[in-house]
């Protein structure tokens, strides 16, 4: 499973958790969501978002083809605690 991020706010969407505080369940991939979901903490919607890759990388992507746009060097999922 992986952690999808809001490229305007930051807030962090992680499919295994899922999110209790804005009824989400854990185990629901992003791509499950809703067509039209928008950020629970900013409520934008963009055309690019942002998630991270295997190695905990942030990449931008579009999200209506999913296609990677760029990896953005320097930022890294900050570990579960």
């Amino acid at each position: 499973m992986k952690k999808w991020v809001c490229g305007v706010c930051g807030w962090i969407y992680d499919e295994a958790a899922g999110d209790p505080d804005y009824d989400l369940a854990p185990g629901v991939a992003f791509k499950d969501l809703p067509d039209d979901f928008v950020c629970p903490l900013c409520g934008k919607a963009t055309k690019l978002g942002a998630r991270f890759n295997e190695e905990g990388t942030k990449e931008l992507f579009c999200k209506k083809c999913n296609a990677t746009v760029q990896t953005v060097k320097g930022e890294k999922a900050k570990a579960d605690k």
